[in-house]
């Protein structure tokens, strides 16, 4: 009886246009009273808005950073910032790594 139905993709793309329309239409016929004036705007409890009032990105991620405080102090002190350094280690961990690969 659905045969061909079942694995039609045609339909299937047909049906979900039909059902987008649908949705736009039903849509549409809910609160027609919106305007985008002040509704826009962020609600700010009453306040002035400023620069303050929106978080950072050290707020952000202010719990995470405080938990691993020791972590990050100790990898501030083991790091010297010079490139040079990054790049010996980096070609001792490559030689040690291709050591232990052509050794296996």
């Amino acid at each position: 009886m659905f045969e061909g139905i079942l694995w039609d993709p045609i339909f299937f793309l047909w049906l979900l246009s039909l059902i987008a329309v649908l949705v736009y239409l039903f849509g549409r016929l809910w609160n027609n009273s919106y305007n985008k004036g002040e509704q826009v705007e962020p609600f700010l409890s009453g306040n002035e808005e400023q620069e303050s009032n929106y978080p950072h990105a050290s707020d952000m991620y202010w719990g995470f950073t405080e938990a691993l405080k020791d972590y990050y102090v100790s990898m501030k002190e083991m790091h010297s910032n010079v490139v040079n350094d990054y790049v010996y280690w980096f070609v001792v961990v490559l030689a040690l790594t291709m050591l232990v690969v052509v050794v296996s």
